[in-house]
This record gives structure tokens, sequence and C-alpha cells, in this order.
């Protein structure tokens, strides 16, 4: 060991890889929404839980979209005989609802005849109608009735039915494919987000050498 020279040697450790990895991204909700009308392509083969109104109904296998559609006969009384379906406890107040069907004409008619779907309300505030769409049907083809609805209830609602109507007496049709919905969002997804592992480069130290270090002789007294 020389006191007069010494040389030091310093070695830092590598660094340990960091991987980083971020949780994935939880997707947002999809504001997709069912109709709140039960059968209302009536592919079941059954009328229920359409019920008549002032008609006779039953299923005919001439329908819009599918194999099956509702017959309305037997019309005999008032233009508003047709066929219905409670929806009560089903629509949520001051929500705005997307309504259609499609309607065919099975009586003969030379210029068509109109065809309605209407609402009836009734709450505390008495029974009111709501018209939400119409259409001139045929008996060639298939048209569509479409409209919007808004519930708005005064006091207590105790009935809200969704029916179609609007021919003259005698004139029989055909009604199929019918939804009530609130207006759908697109569904937003996302895909889990992962970041590429960080890793850092070795490092390799240098030798760090100190200069000799010398002392002058000491003469002696």
């Amino acid at each position: 060991y020389n006191p007069y020279y010494s040389q030091c040697l310093y070695v830092e450790p590598a660094p340990t890889p960091v991987s980083a990895t971020s949780a994935p991204v939880t997707p947002l909700p999809t504001f997709a929404s069912t109709s709140v009308v039960v059968n209302g392509d009536f592919e079941t083969g059954s009328v229920s839980p359409w019920t008549s109104l002032g008609s006779s109904i039953s299923i005919s296998s001439d329908g819009h979209s599918g194999s099956y559609s509702v017959s309305v006969t037997e019309r005999n009384s008032a233009s508003w005989n047709g066929v219905q379906q409670n929806v009560l406890g089903k629509l949520v107040e001051n929500q705005t609802y997307n309504i259609e069907g499609w309607a065919k004409l099975s009586t003969q008619s030379s210029t068509g005849e109109t065809v309605r779907i209407t609402i009836r309300q009734i709450d505390s505030g008495g029974t009111k109608y709501f018209g939400i769409g119409s259409t001139i049907a045929t008996n060639s083809e298939w048209s569509k009735i479409s409209g919007t609805f808004t519930l708005t209830v005064n006091g207590v609602l105790t009935d809200l039915t969704l029916y179609s109507e609007g021919p003259p007496p005698n004139f029989d049709y055909l009604f199929d494919d019918v939804v009530c919905h609130t207006p759908t969002s697109a569904p937003v997804t996302s895909s889990p987000v992962t970041l590429a592992p960080v890793t850092s480069a070795p490092i390799t130290p240098s030798p760090v050498t100190s200069a000799p270090v010398t002392s002058a002789p000491v003469t002696p007294l």
C-alpha cells in the first residue's frame, strides 16, 4: 500500500428493467334498447298478448318481414276497431319513444285507406288519445307507420295502451313488426390498452482513476 498513491474503482450496478402496463380500459356502456312491445312481429305464431279492440284478430301467414302478422277483421262498428296491447308500467315518464309498425289492407281498395297507430292514456287528468303516425295502406304492399311519443303523466297513470285503427268499418287489414323503444345510441367500446415494457439499456461504468499523489521530500532538522 502506497500512502502517496491510491486508485479507486467504483462500479455502479446495472438498473433493473421496468415494465409498465396499464390496467384495461373499461368499455363505456351500450345504450341499445329493447322494444317494450311484446310479440310485435307475431313470430310466436300467436296473437298473445295482443287483444282485439271492437274486432276479431287472428294470425295471418302474410308477414311483413317474417312468416306471420296479425289479421284484424270483423270491424263492423267504427274506424277505431283494431288490435291493442297494454304497455302500462313499461314506459318511463318524460322519456321520448320511437314507435313504428307496418300495415296492409286485406280488403280491396282502389285508393287505399288510412291506418293509424294511437296511444290511449288514462291518468288523474282524464282520458287522452295521442296520434303517433299514419299511412295510406293498400292491399298490394306493406306501408310503414312511424312517430314518437313522450310520456307525461298528470297525477296517477292507470292505463297506457298502444293500438292500431283507421280504416272505415268493414275494411280488414294486417298489422306487423310493431316496436316501441327509446332512441338507440351506437355501442361505444374500447380495447384494453397495454404499454410496451420500458427497459433501460445496461450502463457499463468506466473506471475512475485518481491521479498519483506524491509528497515533497522532508529535510531532517
